[in-house]
């Protein structure tokens, strides 16, 4: 409004809101008949030109004649609209303030931080932390935090004072101590503020009975199930499989894997499963994993472990998968079987032993009964052939060419008739404590060693004298070192040396010739098997010279590679 449109005007008519007029009206009537007293201040909405409400504050002043008589009263206002919306708006954030504040499960407090450190007495509080220590709002607000806290817990708590002001955050655990006495132990978050200069501790506080209770139950159930997962006596490791077959990382490993394989725990659970397996066997793990995905989900297998030291372990390893939290998760209890596998190749062994030894026993027989048949024939035959030469002067070049092809054919007869018979009758060996140099020696001085092959001998000084059959050794070596030369005929080297390991006195033979092939290799020590017919070998050799070791309680190996030469070991005991 401007002034003239106000002056003049009925106050009541115009200016102020109808629902309130009737009200005021007759209280400014007695106002000025004098039958009420002046109110000094109060407020009430007055209505702009436009319609609007402003929320004004009088001030009224009663004024008097001469003889003090009320003739009027003479109000100012001031428009304190804004200052209302803001007074209700506060009153509604303090309302909110509060209700969220004691709507809140846990405790909430506000205390201040006093500059020397020490905690102030607390300035805000809710009802939940009310409820939890049994001290009304009133009383909290007269106590600091150290005020609600174990006698003992000070000190550790007086060390988070830097911690706080340095990250301006910490979270801590802490025994609460109630009104009644009761003790509680509780997680506090507490927050550093800053308000009008001065620096605040939030805290938001939490009963962590439940939670201690819960993990304490975890903790036991863990220790129970640790002893039980480290008291097996396999190996127990556990990954995660997805379905194309792929291994996660262990995700858990019991001691007896650890001192299986040689590795820590942290090492385990930073390998797979085809990281353990022996290279050879690696593809085989690819057939079992899709077992883990079958309806069973269970397998038994057998497989060979690499230790850290690159030991070859034998193991059964049983399986099985299950899923776990939408994952497929493996457990796989893995036996080391070294010892049955040991047990089984012996038995294995023996049982090939009798089989071999029932073979030679009835091939002995049938040699020596051909041996014996064929001998007396032969000899006739070989007599007549040199005697016809002998005989027959004038002869032609052709017959005595087929003579001599004659008696020369049946010589090797009677030699092959001599091998069967000398595989018929291998006697017991007559041991003596004679060191292998001694047969290695006389070996040597009966065999004519073509110049073309290079012979070198090594012996070992101080190895042990074997108990042995010199006449019997010196057969065997003499059969190995005549193959060896027959391996070259375009000439090459032969190495012979004697060392003593681990309680055996062990023989090396070795040469460069032609080897022997994969093939063929596995069949060398059988009777009768030879791949020199041209060379009209029985076959019968080889086989005499393992039957000559076994009966001196020793082993007799090979290993050779075709074109790359060939090595003959013969372990033999030392003498005791």
């Amino acid at each position: 409004y401007k002034e003239y449109e106000v002056i003049g005007k009925s106050w009541f008519e115009n200016f102020v809101p109808l629902r309130i007029s009737a009200e005021i009206l007759p209280v400014s009537k007695k106002l000025l008949a004098g039958e009420v007293e002046a109110v000094e201040y109060y407020e009430n909405p007055i209505l702009t030109k436009d319609g609007r409400e402003r929320m004004i504050a009088w001030h009224n002043t009663i004024i008097r004649d001469e003889s003090g008589r009320i003739v009027g009263h003479l109000s100012s206002g001031q428009d304190i609209t804004d200052r209302k919306r803001i007074e209700d708006e506060l009153r509604d954030s303090q309302q909110r303030y509060y209700t969220l504040l004691n709507s809140a499960y846990d405790a909430v407090t506000l205390h201040e931080l006093k500059p020397s450190g020490r905690p102030g007495t607390f300035t805000e509080v809710n009802d939940a932390f009310c409820q939890r220590v049994g001290y009304t709002r009133q009383e909290l607000l007269k106590l600091t935090p150290w005020d609600v806290v174990e006698r003992e817990e000070l000190s550790r708590i007086e060390h988070l004072r830097s911690e706080i002001l340095l990250k301006k955050g910490v979270v801590f655990n802490v025994i609460e101590l109630a009104k009644d006495g009761n003790k509680m132990p509780v997680e506090i978050t507490a927050r550093l503020l800053e308000l009008k200069g001065k620096k605040y501790v939030l805290s938001i506080s939490r009963d962590i009975t439940e939670r201690n209770r819960i993990e304490q139950e975890l903790r036991e159930n863990e220790e129970r199930y640790r002893m039980l997962f480290n008291s097996s006596n396999d190996a127990i490791l556990v990954h995660y499989m997805d379905t194309k077959g792929n291994y996660s990382n262990y995700v858990e490993v019991n001691d007896v894997a650890c001192q299986m394989l040689g590795y820590n725990r942290e090492q385990l659970l930073n390998m797979r499963p085809v990281d353990l397996v022996a290279a050879e066997r690696a593809n085989s793990l690819d057939s079992k994993s899709t077992r883990m995905f079958s309806d069973d989900k269970h397998t038994v297998f057998e497989t060979v472990l690499m230790s850290s030291d690159g030991r070859s372990i034998p193991v059964e390893i049983s399986s099985h998968g299950f899923d776990y939290k939408g994952r497929h998760m493996v457990i796989a209890v893995i036996r080391d079987i070294t010892e049955r596998k040991a047990t089984e190749n012996q038995l294995l062994e023996a049982k090939e032993q009798m089989t071999r030894n029932a073979k030679l026993a009835a091939l002995g027989q049938l040699a020596s009964g051909i041996a014996h048949d064929m001998g007396t024939p032969l000899t006739v035959i070989a007599n007549v052939a040199d005697y016809l030469r002998n005989s027959l002067d004038n002869a032609d070049d052709m017959v005595k060419t087929q003579l001599d092809r004659l008696e020369r054919q049946a010589n090797i007869a009677k030699h092959i008739a001599s091998d069967l018979l000398d595989f018929a009758k291998v006697r017991e060996p007559e041991l003596e404590e004679i060191a292998m140099d001694l047969a290695i020696t006389e070996t040597l001085g009966q065999i004519d060693i073509p110049d073309s092959i290079d012979v070198a001998v090594e012996y070992q000084k101080g190895a042990c004298a074997a108990s042995l059959d010199l006449d019997q050794m010196v057969r065997v070596l003499s059969n190995i070192i005549e193959n060896a030369i027959l391996a070259m005929p375009d000439g090459g080297e032969l190495s012979i040396n004697t060392k003593e390991v681990d309680g055996r006195v062990l023989t090396e033979i070795k040469d460069t010739g032609i080897g022997i092939s994969a093939y063929h290799l596995g069949k060398i020590f059988e009777p009768l098997f030879t791949t020199r017919v041209k060379e009209n070998s029985t076959g019968i050799g080889l086989a005499i010279c393992r039957s000559i070791v076994e009966a001196h309680n020793g082993v007799i190996e090979v290993d050779s590679e075709e074109y790359r030469g060939t090595t003959f070991t013969i372990k033999l005991p030392c003498a005791i």
